[in-house]
């Protein structure tokens, strides 16, 4: 068995995948280390926030997390899973998925369409059931479509269901590509700069919409942001990072007056 399979073929538990644990994980680019020795912990229905000045190694961080990157050192686990260095996909499967600072949907696909291919990975019928249009692969296509309407709805989409996705209003696109990361099934929800290029009032709509996802679907969620009142709003926990390193833990209060978070932001030490 490959390294890369063990994830999709470990048996799984309710409990297997409930902590994210990033131990002491530094990534090199040739010369430059874009993080080091980064270790975070997120417990399911955690809500955490990774935030720094722009080149601090936030993205790296979450590419690292998603399978993008293997850490040059360090570990990753996901329950009692090592999941650095395995495949992307097989990392979503394991129970992790993100959104992205650019959206990245399927564009020419319709609403409906978006969430049930996400959907869809997991369902039962092979690809010869498919091609053959047995009732098996006809009855889960109709349970696909159906749940995907399902949480369409939970988003307030549903109405919006055959629209092509670009046409969608940005704020609406924002919840879709969250609606589709969720159709995954995932207990740790990687959300990189949802707020980027949304007004006061769609930011306020998105800080309503994640306490919900949280509540409702019970999953770790860990944001990167640039908008600090959203940052302080909502997370319990943050992490600082500044040219890769961690400069600060804490919960908002705590973060808010450290002297190496504001010199960091600031570009001056603050008195």
């Amino acid at each position: 068995m490959s390294a890369t399979d063990t994830i999709a073929t470990e048996t799984a538990t309710s409990d297997a995948r409930d902590v994210l644990a990033i131990e002491n994980v530094t990534r090199r680019f040739g010369g430059l280390v874009a993080v080091s020795n980064f270790s975070l912990t997120l417990h399911k229905g955690d809500l955490q926030g990774l935030i720094g000045p722009n080149g601090a190694g936030k993205t790296t961080a979450f590419n690292l997390i998603t399978g993008v990157y293997a850490p040059t050192t360090g570990r990753i686990r996901l329950g009692p899973r090592k999941i650095d260095g395995s495949p992307p996909a097989q990392i979503n499967r394991a129970g992790i998925a993100r959104t992205f600072q650019n959206i990245r949907l399927f564009q020419n696909l319709s609403v409906l369409d978006n969430v049930a291919v996400a959907l869809d990975r997991s369902a039962e019928h092979g690809l010869l059931s498919s091609i053959l249009r047995t009732p098996k692969s006809a009855r889960s296509v109709a349970d696909v479509e159906n749940r995907s309407l399902e949480l369409l709805a939970t988003f307030g989409l549903d109405s919006k269901a055959d629209f092509i996705a670009k046409n969608l209003p940005y704020g609406d696109q924002r919840r879709l590509e969250i609606a589709r990361a969720l159709a995954t099934g995932p207990t740790m929800l990687l959300l990189d700069e949802p707020a980027a290029g949304m007004n006061p009032q769609e930011k306020i709509q998105l800080m309503e919409l994640i306490s919900f996802i949280r509540k409702q679907f019970g999953v770790g969620i860990l944001l990167i942001e640039h908008d600090m009142k959203l940052v302080m709003s909502i997370c319990e926990k943050i992490t600082v990072l500044d040219h890769g390193e961690t400069i600060a833990i804490g919960s908002p209060d705590q973060i808010q007056c450290n002297p190496k978070v504001i010199e960091a932001y600031l570009g001056e030490s603050a008195e």
